[in-house]
Parts: structure tokens; sequence; C-alpha cells
């Protein structure tokens, strides 16, 4: 039954129904705002025509859309009206799962993986309990995926998108966009293992499938992008990274407007490929428009705006102005000593801020410390950040700091 069908029938639960699904629908394609306003009229229609049941299921869906523009207010708000009325319903376990989903997205987005994760946990036990659940299992297996990447845990990351892939491949076949999803995260995580040989043909394919079922320019494809980016990178191939990273922009850009967190999720990669090509003046550019972003969207004291901040430092002291980075950098360590963060990025951090002390005689051990505990956790690490600890360490055992 079409929009127009509904329209005509002047039921406002079979119009809550019908312009529920197409805001799904358009959530699914990539079209957040779209999906948003399609929401709020499905919300109205349940409203008038007293459809209590079908509420939370607006409220839930509305979230997404929600997160995806940053309204992350608005996210946590529609979550506690769903749980309102599924306390009072009843809801199922199937219902209950996506709620915790829901809750543990806004807390993704928050920069607070480790509570994410306890709450993704919570709804993939409901997920598990429920019949003919595949769908819904390996949704909250690649949702509880996305923090364990955030904090660097790429093995486990690495498992639950494959334990994800193998479900929706069964269900969905081989070539569905949530198919591609799964590839584009096994790939990243495959990335942080360094291992770029094994990644490739999963992002490579991921690509394909969206720009086959959503073209060239749809929003999901950009996410494939910024991997196929990263890979570029680390791989000696600049030039392939950043034509990447610009059609991410390009498309971010146009779905979701210039000042979305997502477009300076792109802007960040952006500036540090700028940096590492000694082109610091636009890397400050890129990196200053990042931070402002980040700042309006979710706030000074966020992870995601203090790690833009650390490469912002690292700007000015290649730039030579080390007295510039230091309240930079101090104000970013500040945030991210204790933040739900990679260890890769931790360390980035300290040795960044190390550099910055070191100019000044009286912070000079502190700078050591701090670069002394770089390159422990880079060590840790092992061989996917062989560069960045072999940095450090020539940077202590040298004559001089710089």
């Amino acid at each position: 039954l079409g929009q127009a069908e509904a329209e005509a029938s002047g039921s406002h639960q079979l119009l809550a129904e019908v312009t529920l699904r197409l805001g799904v629908l358009e959530q699914r394609l990539g079209d957040p705002k779209s999906a948003q306003k399609t929401l709020e009229r499905a919300l109205a229609f349940a409203e008038t025509g007293r459809y209590d049941r079908l509420l939370p299921e607006i409220w839930l869906a509305l979230v997404d859309a929600d997160v995806s523009l940053g309204r992350l207010a608005e996210a946590s708000r529609g979550i506690d009206r769903a749980a309102a009325f599924l306390t009072r319903l009843r809801g199922s376990p199937a219902t209950m799962a996506r709620m915790h989903s829901k809750r543990a997205m806004v807390l993704r987005a928050l920069a607070r993986h480790r509570e994410a994760i306890e709450l993704e946990e919570q709804a993939l036990a409901l997920s598990r309990s429920t019949p003919r659940s595949e769908l819904l299992v390996a949704a909250s297996l690649t949702l509880l995926s996305l923090s364990h990447l955030a904090l660097g845990h790429d093995d486990r990351a690495l498992e639950l998108n494959r334990q994800a892939l193998a479900l929706r491949e069964q269900v969905l076949g081989p070539e569905h966009t949530r198919v591609a999803g799964s590839l584009n995260n096994i790939g990243e995580a495959l990335l942080g293992l360094g291992d770029t040989d094994g990644a490739r043909p999963y992002l490579l394919r991921a690509l394909a499938i969206r720009e086959k079922s959503l073209g060239p320019e749809g929003l999901e494809v950009s996410n494939v992008l910024v991997n196929l980016a990263e890979l570029a990178r680390v791989t000696g191939r600049p030039q392939e990274a950043r034509e990447h990273l610009e059609r991410a922009l390009a498309i971010r850009e146009r779905y979701v407007g210039r000042q979305h967190p997502s477009v300076a999720e792109v802007l960040h990669p952006l500036g540090a490929l700028k940096l590492a090509e000694h082109d610091v003046t636009a890397a400050i550019l890129l990196l200053e428009r990042a931070r402002t972003i980040f700042e309006r969207a979710v706030g000074a004291g966020h992870p995601s705006t203090a790690l833009v901040c650390v490469t912002l430092g690292r700007a000015e002291l290649a730039r030579g102005a080390p007295m510039a980075a230091r309240p930079i950098l101090e104000a970013a360590f500040e945030i991210l000593d204790e933040a739900d963060i990679r260890p890769d990025e931790r360390a980035e951090a300290a040795f960044a801020l190390a550099r910055a002390l070191a100019v000044d005689p009286a912070e000079q051990a502190r700078a050591r410390r701090l670069a002394e505990s770089a390159r422990d956790l880079y060590a840790d690490l092992g061989s996917p950040v062989e560069r960045q600890l072999g940095e450090v360490q020539a940077w202590l055992t040298g004559p001089a700091p710089d």
C-alpha cells in the first residue's frame, strides 16, 4: 500500500504505518533530512490516530535520523519517549533490543564507547533470544563492533563483523547494502591490524555494492571512501587518498550540509594528509574548519574535537611554532588522557605534547615522560605502528629534543 492509497483511506493509523516505512527507507538511502521530516509526519499521524503501539517504533526510527544529523539531545529525548511507551506496553524482546541499540548509538556519538558496549551487549542478548532474528543479531553485532573499533579492539571488531557478514549474506544475499556495511567494517578492522592486503578486497567489494545500489554519490558510499583513503595513505599513495577524501567530502556536504560533524570527520584526515605533504598552511585551514565544526556540534571537550586539535598542534610544530602548539596540545591531552579512544591516538597526543614542551627547560623532564609513555603504547601495538614507534625512539635517543 502506497502513500496515495493511505491518504485516500483517511485512516491516520494507516497513514502512520506507511509514512513510517517511507521515513525508514529514506534514512537507509542516506537522506536523513528527508527521513526526519517524514518521520515527524508519521508521528503526527500516529498521535492523531491514538496509535500508541506504533509510537515507540516511530521514536526509535527518528533516533537514527537525529543522530545522522548530529541532533544528539533530540535523539536522547526520542529514546526516553520510546522507553516510556515500551515500559507501559511491555515491548517485545526485539523492540527492547532496538531501544538498547539506539541508546548505545547516542553514547557512541558522545564517544562514551565503554558504556555503549555494555548496552549493546544487552541488545545482542535480547536479539539472540528472539525467533528468526538473524538480521537483528547482525545489526547488534555490527553496532557492538563500532565501539570496539573506536577503542582499538580491532581483533574483536573483526570477529564481530565476520559473524554479521555471514548472517547478512545468508538472509539478504551477497549484493545488499547491509552486506556492504559489514564488508566495510571488516576492511576497517583489518586496516587497524595493519593488514592492508587483506583489507583491500573487502573495501573494494563494499564500494562496488554501494555504488551499484545507491549510486556513486550515495551517502554510505562516503564511508567506504574514507577507509579506501586510509588504505591509500598507509600504502604510500597520497594522491589517491586525497581523491577519495575529496569525493567523500563532496558527498557528505551535499547530504548533510557543510557544518555537520561527519564533514569534519573527512576534513581532519584531509588536513593530516596536507600536513604529511608539508603543506602546513593548507593543513591548518582544513583543521581549523574541522575544529570549528566539531566545537559547534559536540563541544570543545569532545574527543573528536581534541583529536583534531592534536593534529592542529602538530601542524603548529611543523611550522616551527611550539609556543603556539603548546596550549592547543595541553588542552587536547587533558581531554584525551581519560577518553575512550584508540591507544595509538593516545600515544600521538602524548608525543605531540612532549615535543611542544621540550623547548621549555623547565618542562623537559615531563616531556620525556610523555614521550616514553607514547613509546610504550606504540610498542604494545606492534607492527601497525612501527613507523610511529621509530619516530618516538629516535626523538628520545637524539642529541636534543626538537
